[in-house]
């Protein structure tokens, strides 16, 4: 019973995070403005959610999948949240007082695991954190 109701847990996080991963990623790409809502291309909206379900299917792979699959996609979004590119060290200093010192390391394109690539990856937890402090600069 107690794996029953900890599978429907993990489905219900795990659909969340879809929707909001998928939300906050068409948000970035539609203009901002106060005029007319422009059309949304329904073929560039299916690529999007199927970007977005695959990052957070990656996302609960090893720490391999996180480096090959995950880090890229936060890496890019951390580069837009900045603004205009920045030097290594400041990219650094930004990067860790945005997401703070316990999730920098998962994003730093510089920081990928050397150790134990088939254990388990930082998860979908990790992922929506990172995502809500991105979208929250």
């Amino acid at each position: 019973m107690a794996i029953i109701v900890i599978n429907a847990v993990a489905s219900g996080v795990a659909v969340l995070v879809l929707i909001g991963v998928t939300l906050w990623v068409v948000s970035r790409a539609l203009p901002r403005g106060t005029g007319p809502a422009p059309a949304v291309d329904a073929a560039e909206l299916d690529s999007t959610l199927a970007h977005a379900q695959a990052t957070v299917s990656w996302a609960s792979g090893t720490r391999r999948d996180w480096d090959r699959h995950v880090r890229p996609v936060l890496a890019r979004q951390l580069e837009e949240a900045l603004g205009p590119r920045r030097g290594d060290e400041s990219r650094h200093a930004a990067g860790e007082m945005l997401l703070g010192p316990l999730l920098w390391p998962l994003v730093d394109p510089h920081g990928a695991f050397t150790t134990r690539l088939d254990g388990p990856g930082p998860g979908r937890d990790a992922l929506a954190t990172i995502l809500d402090r991105l979208e929250s600069s």
